[in-house]
């Protein structure tokens, strides 16, 4: 039975929900598929078309997004908080940083899917967006690393979202507070026992890949750093509480990022769509910056990790100063450097994680909630030729860039 047929009830109710506010009640649905196996771990995705009959508007593609039923993932994974945190960045967050920037006279993001409602029960939980297909916009592939091209936008985007984040913090603390009292899915995911497995087999695993490699100095340094405590590594970042705190992306993958291309071979992209926003919450900046960078840039641009962060600052600088800030007083250089010493190594340890997930086939992927360790090394074997490369090398890239990157 597919996604559409199973919440079939649930997707009329909000698309009747979505049309009436927009004072369109009598439209066709057509449904155009689902996503694919490996693509998202908590929700399940299908597509729709809405046709007004009246013929005067536009027909509308949506993105519909729903909390997975099973009763094993629920009882595992906390699906329902995920949920509760995306509608909220939606009907709330979003739309305060907006009105933030149109005080200030400054353009709206163009970086984030339009949103056209949100719906919760005792039951259900679904978001439904702006399909960005329909506008040119499509995701890279989850595993081809970002060049130069890519990282430049997202960089910058996630400037301006940050700045954003300090500015509101500084100048209206007290709805930012409120916009930002969400608790922090990162320990809650680490405690399920499928995160348990991956921290659990991290070491060995990346021992090995850095051995067959005969990377052996690497070996010694990443001994040093992680022997014994990767998880506990894992763990002290995502639960410190470093100031300033911005209200993140939080889950930065590649498939979490669409862009805007204007011919089928994906290069040069115009613009970019954060997509995804299950795990954000409020910490520092270098969260996201850590996370993304390691687990999707090419080995190239890890060799230009310092041109990269000079575009993310001087996109956070320049937003501030027009949002009426000043980032010399909020967020020196100095501090973006202290943080980035702090918050580096949850990037590459995401990387030992994410790394075999992103390589493996769609058809090979395993439900997150069923991961054991058998199945954690039955990934691993189906890992052959130049996905195992593939998959090795950005692993090793990562450990190179986090131990031997230097301002």
């Amino acid at each position: 039975m597919s996604v559409a047929t199973n919440n079939q009830l649930v997707v009329r109710e909000l698309i009747d929900k979505i049309f009436a506010n927009r004072n369109i009640g009598n439209f066709d649905v057509t449904y155009s598929g689902n996503s694919e196996n490996g693509d998202g771990y908590l929700g399940d995705i299908i597509f729709a078309q809405v046709t007004p009959k009246n013929g005067k508007t536009r027909t509308h593609h949506l993105v519909l997004k729903f909390g997975k039923r099973g009763e094993d993932l629920r009882k595992k994974f906390p699906v329902r908080l995920a949920f509760e945190r995306e509608i909220h960045m939606y009907g709330n967050v979003f739309p305060a940083f907006q009105q933030f920037l149109k005080e200030k006279n400054l353009e709206p993001f163009d970086f984030l899917p339009e949103c056209f409602g949100t719906f919760i029960s005792e039951d259900y939980e679904a978001i439904a967006l702006q399909n960005l297909k329909a506008i040119s916009y499509d995701i890279r592939g989850r595993t081809f690393p970002l060049d130069a091209a890519h990282i430049k936008l997202t960089m910058e985007a996630y400037g301006k979202w940050h700045a954003t984040s300090l500015a509101l913090a500084e100048q209206n603390p007290k709805l930012f507070g409120e916009l930002s009292n969400i608790q922090s899915l990162w320990p809650i995911l680490g405690e399920t026992e499928s995160f348990k497995v991956l921290f659990g087999q991290a070491e060995e695993d990346v021992t090995k890949i850095l051995t067959d490699n005969n990377e052996f100095d690497l070996l010694r340094k990443f001994k040093q750093k992680f022997h014994g405590k990767i998880y506990d590594t894992w763990r002290e970042v995502v639960v410190q509480e470093l100031e300033p705190r911005v209200i993140t992306h939080g889950d930065c993958w590649s498939n979490n990022f669409m862009f805007k291309y204007e011919n089928e071979e994906k290069k040069n992209p115009a613009g970019v769509k954060l997509i995804d926003f299950q795990i954000s919450q409020l910490a520092s900046p270098m969260m996201d910056l850590s996370y993304h960078l390691f687990t999707v840039c090419s080995e190239e641009t890890l060799k230009s990790i310092k041109s990269i962060f000079d575009i993310y600052y001087d996109s956070l600088s320049e937003h501030l100063r027009k949002l009426g800030s000043d980032p010399l007083k909020i967020f020196p250089r100095s501090t973006l450097i202290d943080h980035w010493s702090k918050y580096w190594p949850f990037g590459v340890i995401m990387t030992f994680i994410t790394m075999p997930l992103i390589h493996t086939e769609s058809s090979d992927v395993v439900a997150i909630e069923n991961m054991n360790e058998e199945q954690a090394k039955n990934l691993k074997t189906k890992l052959q030729g130049e996905s195992k490369r593939q998959s090795e090398n950005r692993i090793i890239n990562a450990i190179k860039s986090g131990l031997q990157f230097q301002f």
